[in-house]
């Protein structure tokens, strides 16, 4: 009776520690509280299988013999090696599942009704590994479909005063998205073409130059149209080298919404 004693003790063992394990990581790391919940009680559930063994929990505390344990020491080298959240979840998967088998058989030996119970446990931790692996493998797909499908933004602005919330727009767009993750283009045409020229003159002008010179070494493409250029008398070989100039703005906004490019002009 102790060996089959000992059996119970060590699978209980590995299966509440296998189901801490996993509850803890659905918890804290998935965010999930329907599961954190189920595996709690399962966890609580073990203990009336405790209480209906001859002799109670005492008697497994009788039988343990960690020391004279012959498998105590025999570890494979997988099993020192974790390297993300996602290998420990699996591995406590098949612990608390083969634990779970183990109890099933010897439970049945003291009380049907709680080896029924340790299926229903084992078959949740089979039906929770399934759900929790195709949660993963399609935040992957998204995350990897949103990283192949670049976002394509054209900012159209022609008021000279509309400038700083342009830049602003630009860049929380840039926080919210990620700069690998997006072709931007800023078109100016009308007065606001002057925000290019004179980036010396006045400290308001040169902090607008300083915030696009930054976003221009980001990637952000700043062009201007060449025909307002002429309407304020600018040279366009004095314009910023992160200027690019086309010939009519609004050519260059049909083009680029041809090409894919969603339109905002804030």
């Amino acid at each position: 009776m102790d060996g089959v004693l000992r059996i119970i003790d060590a699978n209980l063992n590995r299966l509440r520690e296998g189901l801490r394990v996993i509850e803890d990581t659905v918890r804290f790391i998935y965010d999930d509280g329907t599961a954190t919940l189920a595996l709690k009680e399962a966890r609580h559930a073990l203990g009336k299988l405790v209480e209906e063994l001859p002799g109670g929990p005492a008697a497994l505390l009788s039988a343990r013999d960690s020391g004279g344990d012959v498998g105590a020491g025999l570890n494979t080298g997988s099993e020192m090696t974790r390297s993300t959240h996602g290998e420990i979840l699996a591995a406590n998967f098949k612990r608390a599942q083969e634990a779970a088998r183990v109890l099933e058989e010897y439970a049945k030996m003291f009380s049907p009704v709680r080896a029924a119970e340790i299926k229903e446990i084992r078959f949740m931790l089979y039906k929770l590994e399934k759900q929790i692996s195709l949660d993963v493998v399609s935040a992957h797909q998204r995350q990897e479909g949103f990283q192949v499908s670049k976002l394509k933004v054209l900012f159209h602005v022609n008021e000279l005063e509309r400038w700083p919330r342009v830049l602003v727009n630009v860049t929380n767009f840039i926080k919210d998205v990620g700069r690998e993750n997006a072709d931007i283009e800023v078109v100016a045409n009308g007065a606001a073409v002057l925000a290019y020229a004179d980036g010396n003159a006045g400290e308001d002008k040169k902090k607008l130059h300083a915030e696009m010179a930054g976003l221009a070494e980001a990637g952000v493409a700043f062009v201007a149209c060449r025909n307002a250029l002429k309407m304020h008398s600018l040279d366009e070989n004095a314009l910023p080298p992160f200027v690019t100039v086309v010939p009519a703005a609004i050519t260059e906004i049909v083009q680029k919404q041809a090409a894919g490019y969603a339109y905002i002009k804030p």
